[in-house]
């Protein structure tokens, strides 16, 4: 039986899925949440899972900073990312990082089912389909595919005003790490290279 943990912050789509799933005679949904929390990894943790299956946006802790948690926490735990977005510097990020399958929810639920069963096999799951969508004029680059959570959109405020990481780091109550780690994954989502060059880009659309 091949232990499957979900992790999507919708909820319907959650159950959804998880239904497909446990149709399956191999597989089985051990655990499941509709977003990170101060005790999802202890869960993942108590349940074991063989593979997560996860989006990329997700309230609290997106997939930019939780996937790098999964590998140190979890090296052994396969990883399929199960995401509406198609844009190739999105994927490329994520292939860096180490996934192991890469679905894109426009897709058949059995597109994951195939992932789940290859990535279990040791093998990655980059379907051919994806990858030349991707590559084609029909996939729109169009910043408005971007999803930000609500710490990053306060962030953007925050280096809008060109108040220093001190004042920021104050005013959100968080930590310098947090504020330079949140900025990276930003530059990453947009394919921006520096401060000036995101704000230019995409504030005024948030």
């Amino acid at each position: 039986m091949i232990n499957v943990f979900l992790l999507d912050d919708h909820p319907l789509l959650l159950y959804t899925i998880e239904e497909a799933i446990n149709r399956h005679k191999n597989y089985h949904v051990v655990g499941k949440s509709s977003g990170y929390t101060s005790t999802t990894l202890q869960e993942i943790s108590n349940v074991k899972p063989d593979v997560i299956v996860l989006d990329i946006s997700m309230p609290n802790l997106d997939s930019f900073d939780l996937v790098p948690i999964l590998k140190k926490q979890f090296p052994e735990l396969k990883i399929v990312m199960y995401t509406m977005h198609s844009l190739n510097r999105y994927l490329q990020h994520f292939l860096k990082l180490g996934i192991d399958g890469y679905v894109i929810k426009s897709a058949e639920l059995g597109n994951l089912e195939d992932a789940i069963e290859s990535v279990i096999k040791n093998e990655k799951y980059f379907p051919d389909i994806i990858l030349k969508q991707i590559a084609s004029a029909e996939v729109s680059l169009e910043e408005n595919q971007l999803q930000f959570t609500d710490f990053e959109k306060q962030l953007l405020k925050k280096l809008k005003s060109k108040k220093p990481n001190s004042i920021i780091v104050q005013e959100l109550n968080c930590s310098l790490d947090k504020v330079l780690s949140t900025r990276k994954n930003l530059l990453v989502k947009t394919g921006t290279t520096n401060t000036n060059d995101l704000l230019n880009k995409i504030y005024e659309k948030y």
